[in-house]
């Protein structure tokens, strides 16, 4: 669990500080797939690379981005993980967007990576 804790705490880390092309690199396997829900019953389904490119741009328009993930709940079973997480976004230091995410990890070649995150968007 130590190792997966680490993998998220460099996961915000990149996030904050707007590295988009290493955080997809770094943090997710190429095939990983994003899946984004809202309260409204839309569901949207994309390539990670889609979400990276979405956040860059999004950051060249603030000055600062940080996310923090509460209540964390992570499950190991052999090369396999899940971790679960509140997440709250803020933009300039204010709360931009809150909700929940789900990661299912895979242990590759020695490293944890992310294969695929479901979220949900209040």
């Amino acid at each position: 669990m130590t190792e997966i804790r680490a993998l998220f705490a460099e996961f915000l880390k990149l996030h904050a500080a707007k590295k988009m092309d290493e955080w997809q690199e770094k943090m997710f396997l190429p095939e990983a797939v994003c899946v984004r829900t809202t309260g409204d019953g839309k569901v949207a389904v994309f390539p990670v690379a889609d979400l990276a490119r979405s956040i860059a741009e999004e950051a060249k328009t603030l000055d600062e981005q940080h996310e923090i993930f509460e209540d964390v709940r992570i499950e190991v079973y052999g090369n396999a993980a899940h971790y679960a997480t509140t997440w709250t976004l803020f933009h300039n230091g204010k709360v931009a967007r809150k909700g929940r995410a789900f990661f299912s990890l895979v242990k590759k070649e020695g490293a944890w990576k992310i294969a695929s995150l479901v979220w949900y968007r209040e």
